[in-house]
């Protein structure tokens, strides 16, 4: 048995990763990998000249911090087609929401693995890409994973604002 202390940020990586294999083995019956930032060639960066949907959640509790997600507008579309089935001609606002909905299940998800910090979440938001918000968010997070399926990449960031010393 490992005597290893862990850090919040690991523990919340954890956490995440976890949600994010359970949220596609569940919605849509398949495996996401996780992949090192080195071998990430998705479009859902920062780096990328196509545009990304960003969608935010916001934790507190014994811990505040945000988790955010990035999605290239392909792989929102295919995550879209995928729990609604649909193939094609999904308006917006459905793909919009579907986002949202990734959004909430994978915050939802990590959040309720992390029960010890008695959390409650926001509502998933949306932001346009290029944002500001989405720049400094993303440019000081502490938590960041990689992950690529078949046809969807998917990148999460994580900040931890504040911590209860207790």
């Amino acid at each position: 048995m490992s005597t290893e202390l862990l850090t919040i940020e690991q523990v919340i990586a954890s956490a995440i990763d976890s949600s994010v294999q359970n949220t596609f083995q569940m919605m849509v019956g398949s495996d996401i990998e996780k992949i090192e930032a080195s071998e990430f060639t998705g479009a859902a960066s920062l780096d990328s000249e196509s545009p990304c949907w960003l969608i935010s959640l916001v934790w507190q509790g014994k811990i505040s911090g945000t988790v955010v997600l990035l999605l290239d507008k392909n792989s929102a579309l295919q995550w879209s087609s995928k729990i609604l089935g649909m193939d094609d001609n999904i308006p917006d606002e459905d793909v919009l929401d579907a986002a949202k909905e990734l959004g909430n299940l994978v915050a939802g998800g990590a959040k309720s693995q992390l029960d010890q910090f008695d959390l409650s979440m926001s509502v998933p938001k949306m932001h346009p890409p290029g944002s500001e918000l989405q720049c400094e968010l993303i440019e000081n997070a502490e938590i960041i994973c990689h992950y690529q399926s078949e046809s969807i990449q998917l990148s999460v960031y994580g900040v931890v604002h504040d911590q209860c010393k207790s």
